[in-house]
């Protein structure tokens, strides 16, 4: 069976997963920062809720490189500030709550 490994963007060996903490070569938080402004002037939950599914997978996958771990936390901290000032009830939302409950946000 032929490998999926690969080399990324940023040179890293990968299986196809997604760091948060690596954005362009260079500036090792472009993606995270990216999506933080973005999840700041949203008011789109579902793009909201698609943001916090990526950020928990990235830190779900990647539990051991700890850079990965808090830019997923941080991005997660954002949704949910977000989600508060648009007035948008997490605890109603079990597939949000769970992803803040499991990361600890």
């Amino acid at each position: 069976m032929p490998s999926t490994e690969s080399t990324d963007a940023c040179g890293s060996k990968s299986r196809g997963c997604l760091h948060l903490s690596h954005g362009t070569v260079g500036d090792p938080d472009h993606l995270s920062q990216k999506l933080i402004d973005l999840t700041r002037t949203t008011q789109d939950a579902t793009k909201l809720r698609s943001i916090a599914l990526g950020a928990f997978a990235a830190g779900l996958f990647h539990p051991e490189d700890s850079d990965n771990s808090s830019t997923s936390k941080a991005v997660l901290r954002a949704v949910r500030q977000r989600l508060k000032e648009l007035r948008i009830a997490v605890e109603k939302d079990t597939y949000m709550f769970s992803i803040f409950a499991k990361m600890g946000v």
